[in-house]
């Protein structure tokens, strides 16, 4: 998982090295160390950054990949003071969005069933959407979030207005069919507000290799 900050300059990663937690790297667009993101010692993932590129917000991993006795909840560090701060009431919340103008911030239950949005300047959260939820991406206006139901039938994509929460169906996955792909799954935005599809291949070629000339 990795997002751009705003300028396209700089890489927020999520990484880890072998036996360590995961962590949240920053990395420069040429290239160059990775330069963590806090000294802590716990999981950290699904990074995204403040519309200012001021401060980066992020989650922790589900139980099934992380401490599974650990409070999961969403928080923001600021880049400028380095200091991190949790967001109320995100106990349980994974995958934050941060919404082009600032005030909204998204995110999905850790079972991935409800969409929340928290607006910054009531801290309060509210719900949107209660049907599965994966990898929400907020429209460039910052008046949709678009994700994909994978749990239902065709995989469908919605979008889903903010912040009334009307909801509407873009398209589904289920039509598109490929004898070399095992599945499709919503990855985002394109500059241009076209859906973008990730497809996974499952194809097998045959290789030969001649073992004398391998070691002479």
């Amino acid at each position: 998982m990795m997002r751009w900050a705003p300028g396209d300059n700089t890489l927020a990663v999520m990484a880890r090295q072998p036996g360590a937690p995961w962590k949240i790297y920053r990395v420069a667009a040429g290239g160059g160390p990775l330069q963590p993101l806090t000294p802590e010692a716990r999981n950290e993932a699904d990074p995204d950054w403040s519309p200012d590129g001021a401060s980066i917000v992020f989650g922790r991993l589900p139980n099934l990949m992380a401490e599974p006795a650990a409070t999961k909840s969403i928080h923001v560090f600021d880049l400028r003071t380095q200091k991190m701060q949790t967001l109320p009431g995100s106990q349980g919340l994974f995958s934050p969005r941060w919404s082009p103008d600032g005030r909204y911030i998204a995110a999905t239950t850790l079972d991935q069933h409800k969409l929340f949005l928290y607006d910054r300047s009531t801290q309060k959260w509210t719900v949107l959407a209660t049907r599965s939820v994966a990898d929400p991406a907020w429209s460039l206006d910052g008046r949709f979030i678009y994700f994909q139901a994978f749990l239902e039938e065709g995989q469908p994509i919605y979008r889903v207005s903010v912040p009334d929460g009307q909801m509407q169906q873009i398209t589904e996955l289920g039509h598109l069919h490929s004898p070399d792909i095992v599945d499709y799954a919503f990855a985002g935005l394109t500059p241009d507000g076209s859906v973008l599809v990730r497809a996974r291949m499952w194809t097998g070629n045959i290789y030969s290799m001649n073992l004398d000339d391998q070691f002479r």
